[in-house]
């Protein structure tokens, strides 16, 4: 072993391209699996089940964990022939693919549900992988836990989340919880760095125009009767509202440059984006 390091300091493909600018021949050791290489091309990855590209673009995305390099050994098969410089291009594709899928995701550690209801208008047809990731949500299993159980690549396996969670045949029961408590946390901090000032009035008529007096108040900071049937879909437009109000009223009385300064820094302290 002529090479260890931490990911989270280096990034799987920031190794990857050491090994391949420098022509270098070894096994670059995971702790989730390895990939070879021979004279700076990568040509075998082997991850639990899988093996080649798909491989090779899971172990690209590991984020923590030791990696080590032992060089000169060979791997036993050859199961990648393209183009180095291609592979590292479709990783950075499939990268950008999963975040914007991942954000779409609730946190990892949700555990969802299916649903007991049957999907209205079209027609749904289940395809193969939708069936692999469906039969994982039992009511135990994490996304996180789905996701590496699927035996799907990670970006087929984000995909099928995005898609079963869209079409309601599985969902996320703390969704209502955690869209309340963040909703509260944001307009909370924007009214507490603005203080006070007509941007409150705002958030009031708000309340009267949705019919959500008795559900929502904010008065002494911003509270919300998460049992009061209001639909999810309901409270998240009632709060992407209040904070375009909120933020077109400010911009009106105080300017455009220091509303966006108080703004950013109220969301900055409350560590939300």
């Amino acid at each position: 072993m002529v090479l260890e390091c931490e990911l989270g300091y280096f990034t799987p493909i920031e190794i990857f391209y050491l090994l391949s600018r420098f022509k270098k021949s070894g096994r670059l050791e995971f702790e989730t699996g390895e990939v070879y290489f021979i004279e700076g091309n990568v040509v075998h990855a082997k991850r639990g089940e899988l093996t080649g590209m798909e491989a090779l673009y899971q172990l690209s995305l590991e984020e923590s964990g030791k990696i080590r390099f032992f060089p000169d050994e060979k791997p036993e098969e050859i199961t990648i022939s393209e183009e180095t410089g291609t592979l590292f291009e479709e990783i950075e594709r499939r990268k950008l693919e999963i975040k914007e899928f991942k954000e779409k995701l609730p946190p990892f550690d949700t555990v969802p549900l299916k649903s007991t209801r049957t999907p209205e208008g079209e027609k749904i047809a289940l395809r193969k992988k939708d069936w692999k990731v469906l039969i994982l949500v039992d009511g135990k299993r994490t996304i996180k836990e789905i996701i590496e159980q699927s035996g799907l690549g990670a970006l087929d396996a984000y995909q099928t989340l995005h898609w079963l969670f869209e079409k309601g045949l599985i969902y996320d029961p703390e969704a209502k919880k955690r869209l309340i408590e963040e909703g509260k946390k944001k307009l909370g901090a924007v009214l507490s760095s603005l203080g006070e000032g007509p941007w409150k009035d705002e958030v009031l008529k708000l309340i009267n125009e949705m019919e959500l007096s008795g559900v929502v108040e904010v008065n002494g900071g911003v509270k919300v009767d998460a049992q009061a049937g209001v639909s999810p879909e309901k409270l998240g437009e009632f709060f992407e509202s209040a904070f375009e109000r909120i933020k077109s009223k400010a911009e009106e009385v105080l300017g455009k440059v220091l509303a966006k300064k108080k703004i950013q820094d109220g969301l900055k302290k409350a560590g939300v984006k």
